[in-house]
């Protein structure tokens, strides 16, 4: 947009020389130009369109958000988080509840580091009272103290452990990111 909040975005994936997904999004800022995010629909290339709004708190920091997504004119699934920010205002999640249209419930928790970067985050899913998933993610944040991630682990309650690496160019920007993802020391993947 002309006062530099972000309209659209497009993502082509391919494999061996062919097209496997796309999307395209499009963005609603704030009217007041600030950088809050009212609403994102993304339309994949199969057919399926996500809407996603954001509601905000009146300190400006996130409070809710919704997705809801459709094909062919049917609902396919929703989902609706709440959002506890730092009791200081900033903009750091503590925790986050995203509960899914067919019952499923993640309670997302947050830890920070003294110099206000992300230090670990813990997810727990429970659907009908038992537990269906957990995993734990430590981070290692940039030694100057930006936010910029130098690498996050996140191990599953499975076993699978996923080690990522990021580099960024000199201007700060991203610039590559690696996956390895291993079970009792075995290389599942990687990119």
């Amino acid at each position: 947009n002309p006062d530099g909040t972000l309209s659209s975005s497009t993502a082509v994936t391919t494999k061996a020389g062919q097209t496997i997904s796309t999307s395209t999004s499009t963005y609603s800022m704030g009217l007041d130009g600030s950088d809050q995010l009212k609403q994102r629909t993304t339309v994949l290339g199969t057919g399926e369109t996500t809407t996603e709004d954001f509601n905000y708190n009146a300190d400006g920091t996130l409070k809710e958000s919704t997705a809801v997504t459709t094909k062919g004119g049917q609902t396919i699934s929703t989902s609706v988080s709440n959002y506890t920010m730092a009791a200081d205002g900033r903009d750091q999640i503590n925790s986050r509840v995203t509960t899914l249209g067919t019952g499923e419930q993640t309670t997302e928790a947050f830890v920070y580091n003294t110099n206000g970067t992300l230090k670990s985050s813990t997810a727990t899913t429970v659907k009908a009272g038992l537990t269906v998933s957990t995993s734990v993610s430590n981070y290692t944040m940039a030694a100057d103290g930006r936010d910029q991630i130098s690498s996050r682990t996140t191990t599953l309650g499975t076993g699978e452990k996923t080690v990522e690496a990021f580099s960024y160019k000199p201007d700060g920007t991203l610039n590559t990111s690696t996956t390895n993802t291993t079970k009792q020391r075995v290389a599942i993947s990687a990119t």
